[in-house]
């Protein structure tokens, strides 16, 4: 099995090789109002270069870093992206020195290593230097300049951070902003630590944004979940974040939780968030065993609104219990619709599924949209225990046989199903599991 799980390890205000910008705080919030369903929002930012080398702000040139925002809610235990917005070009920075580092200041235009730069919430909803995201390679940072949608304005949702009022309305959620920045002067290992998130609130009457605690810097959304899970600031020692590398490319991460819903059954939830990677993700497949059920799919996935960007299918993928996995698939690849609905960067879709088999450890298969040809990547998560009877690979209530030539197959042709270490390997630590399972017999 050529696939391998990746951790990603950032060491908060280690110096590395090059320019590398972080988001240090998100700092202020504005709205801008309703139009239709939607609400319009931007949020200031502090940001620090901890780097050794200085970025390049060249605002008539590719060579300047971008940003972005997105909006997240916990609700009802789930993880889910609410909203987002299109991308933002940076100018003149400031020479500050927030983040504590001893700020070398560049020449006029540049952000010396250890500078911060801050921009106000005003500044950062300014509709004219926003882009689409869809034009953005988002590991090599590279775009078009200048973008299509360069000196554009519209009304007052276009372009700016945008949600559904009905999905801020929800009293009993918690939101997250979340801030990512991105520079095609960033060298390789200085491009997973650009993402940030605060905790805000929404007013009622207005839904005007008001930010709470501190900024979780270097911290991509989806951590919130497993942060902020049983309330704000109450950690979920149940939600398991996995950080997935795709070779030669940017960062995912995948969210797990499985919910006792004390009838005998639980609750299944995903989350896969593309922080920066280019070729997508197309597929979720948890295994949970042959002839296992898996019963009332969710699928929840970002809508794509603004011109440009919406040319986007935003088709719900399909659910499908088959062959020893519960899967969620969008049924296209880059090659057969580039246009095609696939977790791109800076979005998070979310999926669950009810099971009557208590939770265990286990890996998941990630389907790569624009796959190169290395295949498919994999992620820890919780997934149901492939039971009652794990050796029963066929689930007929004996074990004989056919179940040993059923774990032959599955592990011959790499089916997770046969992994019994759950560790996304296959090795005799596997075979040996499986036999004395098998011998020691079922309940």
């Amino acid at each position: 099995m050529r696939t391998i799980i990746m951790t990603l390890g950032i060491v908060a205000g280690t110096s590395l090789a090059g320019p590398d910008i972080i988001c240090s705080e998100i700092t202020t919030g504005q709205t801008y109002g309703a139009v239709g369903d939607y609400q319009a929002y931007s949020f200031g930012d502090t940001t620090c270069n901890i780097g050794d080398a200085a970025f390049t702000y060249n605002a008539i040139t590719p060579d300047h870093p971008v940003f972005t925002s997105s909006l997240y809610r916990i609700h009802e235990g789930r993880f889910e992206q609410i909203g987002m917005s299109f991308v933002s070009h940076t100018f003149f920075p400031l020479q500050g020195n927030a983040c504590g580092l001893g700020c070398s200041a560049g020449s006029p235009g540049m952000l010396g290593a250890g500078c911060s730069d801050s921009i106000g919430a005003g500044l950062a909803g300014g509709q004219s230097d926003m882009g689409p995201r869809i034009e953005i390679d988002p590991w090599t940072s590279d775009f078009p300049y200048p973008f299509s949608t360069i000196n554009q304005s519209g009304d007052a949702v276009y372009k700016r951070l945008k949600a559904r009022i009905a999905d801020l309305s929800e009293t009993s959620a918690l939101f997250f902003v979340e801030r990512q920045y991105m520079s095609n002067e960033e060298l390789p290992e200085a491009r997973g630590n650009n993402s940030s998130y605060r905790r805000v609130s929404f007013t009622p009457a207005s839904n005007s944004p008001q930010l709470q605690g501190t900024t979780f810097a270097q911290r991509p959304a989806i951590y919130t979940w497993q942060d902020h899970g049983l309330g704000a600031d109450m950690p979920d020692p149940d939600v398991m974040i996995s950080p997935v590398s795709l070779p030669g490319d940017g960062f995912v991460y995948v969210g797990s939780r499985a919910t006792d819903l004390g009838d005998g059954t639980w609750r299944y939830d995903y989350a896969v968030q593309n922080q920066n990677a280019a070729r997508g993700i197309n597929a979720l497949r948890i295994p949970i065993g042959f002839n296992r059920s898996a019963n009332d799919p969710m699928f929840h996935d970002i809508e794509y609104i603004d011109d440009v960007d919406n040319q986007i299918d935003g088709t719900d993928w399909g659910f499908s219990v088959v062959s020893g996995f519960a899967s969620w698939e969008l049924g296209d690849d880059f090659d057969s619709n580039p246009l095609a609905n696939a977790i791109r960067w800076g979005t998070a879709y979310s999926f669950s599924f009810i099971s009557t088999q208590p939770p265990t450890t286990k890996v998941a298969e990630l389907g790569v949209f624009d796959d190169d040809g290395s295949g498919h990547v994999i992620a820890s998560i919780v997934a149901p225990f492939s039971g009652p009877c794990r050796a029963d690979m066929n689930a007929d209530g004996t074990l004989n046989f056919f179940d040993i030539s059923t774990w032959i197959n599955a592990y011959t042709n790499g089916d997770l199903n046969a992994d019994f270490t759950g560790d996304g390997e296959f090795s005799f630590f596997d075979a040996s599991a499986f036999l004395n399972e098998y011998n020691a017999g079922c309940p």
